[in-house]
């Protein structure tokens, strides 16, 4: 944004894309078209992406989609039914806002679509027969469409009519108890125990997404006051999580517009209901909060602090119901802020190639006033470890060892690093009999180059791996 001249230093907007504009369309595509590519390109095989839009851009949207995902891998365009009151001052009052759905791959979403939907309605089942196999109610067994759809038609307890199974098949069903006789003819038996494990086809008719208007209020009541302005309603991102994630208890579910935090809430919830893992990634540029609002008097500076605030009272209010799975619900979070590398050699810059700096970068190699803990954290976005991973911190001497998802890395920084550490590093793979750790040193802080060959060399009589391409 700031590249872009679109805000200052401070983060203030610089422009506005106001419909008067002659690029007002423009903008907003070059805005939209790169987001919506990169989402694609982080989709697993079997993901799918929901876009909420309103009606002014939503055409465009759509052909933006057709040309990154394919039209083919269009699953439908959903009509949310957002507002229940109707605006008197329209010609027709707008109360939906459309949800455009796509795949990143159809056939594999497709190839799944038994485990894909709603939870069924589980009304209308007994066992009037006392059948062993539990609770049942009938089916229908004729086949409707008849001889153009290809059903066989025949004689079957007395009852002639065009029925879905040839009659070989009845005869196999009929012995295994599963057809029985009523009144209006044939059924099959449809088992309860079955039932639950199905799912519910949905439409592209959502009028129990949650509204607007209730999704204001139950923010306003959680944070005790107005913070946001039009949040996402919870319910309507926990449909789109029981469509799409019911079996797959792991997911994870990034929102790159993530406003108040209604994902994460939504999240953790459908997670309470089922001792899901599911995780969630949340994007928001740090909008500044305008002054005089409810949220700035409630000393709310940025977005992204109400969003974090929502999701701590969120999760303890969850906790607090004490749902079925409270015991195993994670509610921890962790935020990370877009920033420059802390270490000097990767922030690459005409500059940094000049004398000066890299007389500067023999001294130290990190920049002034880092944190070794967001040096860490970048050691491990270029290793590609997940963020959500434990970390452990122990301090050998003058060294600071850091301890990555149980000994899969260890980051030693500090002053004066002695060969010391390197029985200390051997002593936690062992205890938690890891298989190929990498540690990464703050080279310039070894006492000598004895010292980091005679660690070297112990870390690799234990079969730890030490690269020089990861020193820093």
């Amino acid at each position: 944004m700031e590249q872009t001249s679109q805000v200052n230093a401070e983060g203030n907007k610089m422009t506005t894309n106001s419909e008067t504009n002659g690029r007002y369309h423009t903008d907003w595509l070059n805005m939209i078209f790169p987001r919506v590519k990169l989402a694609r390109n982080l989709l697993t095989e079997d993901g799918v992406i929901f876009i909420s839009i309103d009606d002014k851009e939503q055409a465009n949207l759509r052909k933006v989609c057709d040309e990154l995902f394919g039209e083919r891998n269009l699953i439908t365009q959903i009509a949310h039914k957002a507002r229940a009151s109707v605006s008197n001052d329209k010609i027709i009052s707008q109360n939906h806002n459309i949800i455009l759905l796509y795949a990143k791959n159809i056939d594999v979403i497709f190839s799944k679509r038994n485990t894909i939907g709603l939870d069924p309605v589980l009304k209308g089942f007994s066992n009037p027969d006392n059948d062993p196999r539990g609770d049942w109610k009938g089916t229908p067994a004729d086949g409707p469409g008849g001889a153009k759809k290809g059903n066989p038609y025949y004689d079957f307890m007395g009852v002639k009519g065009y029925f879905r199974y040839s009659k070989e098949k009845m005869q196999q069903l009929y012995e295994d108890n599963l057809i029985v006789r009523t009144k209006n003819g044939l059924q099959r038996k449809y088992f309860l125990k079955d039932a639950k494990n199905s799912r519910k086809t949905d439409t592209s008719w959502w009028d129990d997404g949650g509204y607007t208007s209730n999704a204001t209020k139950q923010l306003i009541n959680l944070m005790g006051g107005k913070t946001f302005d039009t949040p996402k309603p919870v319910e309507l991102i926990e449909k789109m999580l029981r469509l799409f994630t019911r079996d797959d208890k792991d997911s994870i579910i990034l929102d790159f517009f993530s406003g108040s935090a209604a994902t994460a809430e939504a999240v953790m919830k459908f997670n309470s209901e089922d001792a899901g893992h599911r995780r969630y990634i949340l994007v928001q540029l740090p909008e500044l909060i305008e002054k005089k609002t409810d949220a700035f008097i409630a000393g709310f500076r940025t977005i992204p602090e109400i969003a974090e605030e929502r999701i701590r009272r969120a999760g303890e209010r969850i906790i607090e119901t004490k749902p079925v799975s409270v015991e195993n619900l994670d509610i921890g979070f962790k935020v990370f802020e877009l920033s420059k590398s802390n270490i000097k050699k990767w922030n690459v810059t005409p500059e940094s190639t000049d004398i000066s700096s890299q007389i500067a970068l023999s001294e130290s190699n990190f920049v002034e006033q880092s944190e070794p803990i967001d040096i860490v954290y970048e050691i491990m976005i270029k290793q590609g470890l997940d963020l959500a991973y434990p970390i452990s911190e122990a301090v050998v001497g003058k060294a600071n060892i850091y301890d990555v998802a149980f000994g899969s890395m260890f980051v030693v920084l500090g002053e004066e690093i002695a060969s010391g550490i390197a029985n200390f590093i051997i002593k936690q793979i062992c205890n938690d009999e890891v298989e190929n750790s990498v540690v990464v040193f703050q080279d310039e802080k070894f006492i000598n180059d004895s010292e980091k060959l005679n660690t070297i060399e112990q870390l690799n009589a234990r079969g730890i791996h030490y690269d020089d391409i990861l020193s820093i």
